[in-house]
This record gives structure tokens, C-alpha cells and sequence, in this order.
């Protein structure tokens, strides 16, 4: 049995590929800043600075900034280019997908 379906993406969200673009470069830079935050505490070693506590909430407040603004950036761009390829689908026909059907298998029982 050959149950290949070819689908053609002929839209895209807007609104929900500059939600996914943000949500997705969110996950991905928060574990880069928060290393850059703890790196940055330490400048290094034999060289102690005691650093106030309104530096540090200052040097958090950045961070969280910066995190916000990649993703702004990238939701940006990723509107755009949602944009663009809506408007340019009707001359290249839009994105073909290829779905193969398979016979849906019934849930394994746990063992206890």
C-alpha cells in the first residue's frame, strides 16, 4: 500500500512564525547569557573586587535586556520573511510535503 500524500503550504502565519521565531531564540540564548552573566562575576584569578549588589542588578537587568532584544530581532525577521514568502508563493507554487499514512499502532501497556 503506498499512502504518500503531497501537500503544498500555500500561507503561512505571520503572527505565529514571529511567536515561534521569538519563543525558539529565547530557549536557545537564555543558557548563553546566563553563562555570560556567571563568567563575567569572576574576573579572574588572584584578582578579588567585591562588587555591589547594584552593579550586579544592573549587569542582570542588561542581560535580560539583551535576551529580549535577540528575540524581538528574530521575530522580526521571521515575519518578514513570512511575508515574503506569502507574497511570492503564487509565482513558485509554494513548499511541497510529502506525508506518508501509517497504520496507527495500539499503546504498549506498562509493566509493574
Amino acid at each position: 500500500m503506498d499512502n504518500v500524500m503531497t501537500y503544498s503550504i500555500k500561507r503561512v502565519g505571520i503572527k505565529s512564525v514571529a511567536k515561534a521565531a521569538f519563543v525558539c531564540m529565547i530557549i536557545v540564548m537564555f543558557p548563553v547569557l546566563t553563562a555570560i552573566l556567571l563568567l563575567s562575576e569572576s574576573p579572574g584569578p588572584g584578582f578579588v573586587v567585591e562588587e555591589t549588589s547594584g552593579l550586579w542588578l544592573e549587569r542582570l537587568f542588561l542581560t535580560l535586556a539583551v535576551l529580549l532584544l535577540d528575540g524581538l530581532i528574530a521575530a522580526l525577521g521571521a515575519a518578514i520573511l513570512a511575508l515574503i514568502y506569502n507574497l511570492s508563493v503564487r509565482f513558485h507554487g509554494g513548499v511541497n510535503l510529502d506525508i506518508e499514512l501509517q497504520e496507527a499502532q495500539p499503546p504498549e501497556k506498562k509493566k509493574n
